[in-house]
């Protein structure tokens, strides 16, 4: 799509904040800039931000967005994400075939990712919900892992994993080539889930479901229940690669599941494993899972590969990969790889650039090196950040507009924008 195709378009976006004002007058800065750039019209534009029971210190962005065009609505209560999004779904306008974006604050729009979500769901009727090709940088470095639509199975191999290296490894290894396929195509995807960060749907589709999302869900799951609830009503869920965006990943959350946004994780969990798995074989697998995850509570989990610990590190180290060999580095919180974001290569050492690194939060990471072609593993390490993440969104109006790394621009098959 063009940029004067958008002229025409009509897109209303919502948002859901907690405690990221900074972050959300960012996001919704970063929208308008690429509409006006793919040639939109300010009218045809209608961002609306749900400000989900943050603390006080909030109203000023929320002047701040208003003087820009955005409309603000305040809920004293943390609805969560689902409830506020149903909640600005309401103050929206537009007719049935008008794009609806669902969006988490901490996004960044690049030039040229609007126009492809909205052609893709123009062409499509049978598309239900769309998604761009995800960054965690602005260096287009590290990519964010496809989403697996959660089932009993699924959550026991997740508890097995931390048992038996063996089963981790198998799993890694499988969802490492699918995250590889997912990584690097350049043709439209059709998948069982879609990442909740950024969603475009037709009105009509919203329309037809009753409602954005269920409002039961606090926090977490929601997602893979409106992805599941389009499956079942006929639709795909499409990733368009055409489209790329920058998601700075949990900035409102953080990294750790402690505290309500722990207690509202399992609560999502339970509701969606009651929702849609309500079978004899589900419980079973459920019991088996609850009976692993107590089995020798105070045992360490068994890491699946050899590590080598480079320790604490205040900048990225060198990840020694062999020359010339197509290969990806894949980094996860857990000794299991369960969910990684990935780095494509040529091969050679690597190491993450500064505005990579910067927006990793301080912690311990795993990371390995797989050989594309043989799924052969390359090294795996271990390093503990010490150095803070940033704390700041970029700036659109700064001309703070992302391109591609070098190390990119060679690799095979990959378009250069």
């Amino acid at each position: 799509m063009t940029a004067a195709s958008l002229s025409g378009r009509r897109l209303s976006a919502l948002i859901v904040n907690h405690n990221s004002g900074a972050w959300t007058q960012r996001c919704a800065e970063s929208l308008q800039t690429t509409w006006a750039a793919e040639g939109g019209q300010a009218k045809d534009l209608e961002i609306i931000v749900l400000d989900s029971g943050s603390e006080l210190g909030e109203s000023t962005w929320w002047r701040t967005l208003r003087r820009a065009g955005v409309r603000v609505r305040t809920s004293p209560a943390n609805v969560g994400y689902a409830t506020g999004l149903n909640m600005a779904y309401e103050l929206s306008s537009g007719a049935a075939e008008d794009t609806v974006a669902l969006l988490n604050p901490d996004l960044h729009f690049l030039q040229g990712s609007i126009g492809p979500l909205l052609k893709h769901l123009e062409e499509y009727a049978d598309t239900g919900a769309v998604q761009p090709r995800i960054y965690l940088d602005e260096d287009l470095q590290v990519l964010l892992p496809p989403n697996e639509l959660p089932s009993p199975l699924t959550e026991l191999a997740d508890v097995l994993a931390t048992h038996f290296p063996g089963i981790a490894r198998w799993r890694a290894d499988r969802k490492s080539r699918e995250a590889q396929a997912f990584w690097s195509t350049q043709e439209c995807e059709s998948r069982e889930m879609l990442s909740g960060a950024c969603l475009f749907m037709r009105r009509s589709t919203i329309d037809q479901l009753g409602q954005v999302m269920d409002g039961r869900f606090p926090l977490y799951f929601e997602d893979a229940d409106l992805c599941r609830q389009l499956k079942e009503a006929g639709y795909d869920l499409v990733v368009e690669p055409a489209s790329e965006i920058l998601h700075h990943w949990s900035r409102s959350a953080g990294p750790d599941f402690v505290g309500e946004v722990a207690a509202r994780h399992a609560y999502g969990r339970s509701l969606y494993m009651a929702k849609h798995h309500r079978g004899v074989g589900a419980l079973l697998i459920q019991a088996c899972a609850r009976f692993l995850a107590s089995w020798r509570p105070q045992r360490a989990p068994l890491p699946m590969h050899s590590l080598l610990d480079f320790g604490d590190v205040h900048q990225s180290p060198e990840f020694p990969l062999p020359a010339d060999t197509e290969c990806s580095l894949e980094i996860s919180l857990t000794p299991f790889w369960g969910l990684s974001a990935g780095t494509m290569l040529d091969g050679g050492s690597f190491h993450y650039s500064a505005k990579a690194w910067s927006w990793l939060f301080p912690g311990t990471y795993y990371v390995r090196g797989v050989e594309r072609s043989s799924g052969q593993l390359l090294g795996a390490w271990r390093f503990h950040k010490t150095s803070p993440a940033r704390s700041w969104p970029l700036d659109p109006q700064a001309g703070q507009q992302p391109g591609r790394s070098t190390w990119r621009e060679s690799f095979p098959g990959e378009r250069v924008g």
